[in-house]
Formats: C-alpha cells, structure tokens, sequence
C-alpha cells in the first residue's frame, strides 16, 4: 500500500507538473554518449 502512495505522490510532484522548470528532472536524465537520442522540447 505505501508504493501505491508513493506513486500517487509523484504524479503531482511540483517538478512534473509546472514542466517549466527541467532542473530538478537533471539527475535523472541519463548521458547521451552516441548523440543519437532525441530531445524534447516543452512548450
């Protein structure tokens, strides 16, 4: 039950849900060491 609440917390975490700032999304974003993945743009 306590992963269940968790997973509900994250999808209202304030870092998502402005999508303004991708600062706090950094450590999780991994290298691209090849240059061949995509980058998306937030509008």
């Amino acid at each position: 039950m306590s992963q269940l609440v968790a997973f509900l917390h994250s999808l209202t975490d304030s870092c998502l849900a402005e999508g303004r700032n991708s600062d706090c999304l950094t450590p999780w974003i991994p290298l691209d060491p090849d240059g061949l993945r995509l980058e998306a743009v937030m509008q």
